[in-house]
């Protein structure tokens, strides 16, 4: 997730909101980085992050469940992907 990512901006505005966040990319260097960043602006309590590859079906389980078990209700379900070719 890059902070010029149009996931990025959503989360922001997700988060002004006063709603609760998760974001995921391929890497956990660039959660980490953007969950960093976030709670620095919005707080800790209500944004998080895990490592999710949407091309492995086992990762995206693996999101849901670390989704349902932080904020244990899903009201919106934002996927931004690029593809490259």
């Amino acid at each position: 997730m890059r902070g010029a990512s149009i996931g990025y901006a959503l989360a922001k505005e997700f988060l002004k909101a006063g709603d609760n966040v998760i974001i995921c990319s391929r890497t956990g260097e660039r959660v980490d980085s953007a969950v960093e960043t976030l709670k620095a602006e919005f707080g800790d309590l209500r944004v998080w992050g895990t490592k999710c590859d949407v091309r492995d079906g086992q990762d995206v389980k693996n999101l849901v469940a670390f989704a349902q078990e932080k904020i244990k209700h899903i009201d919106i379900w934002v996927c931004d992907l690029c593809l490259l070719f």
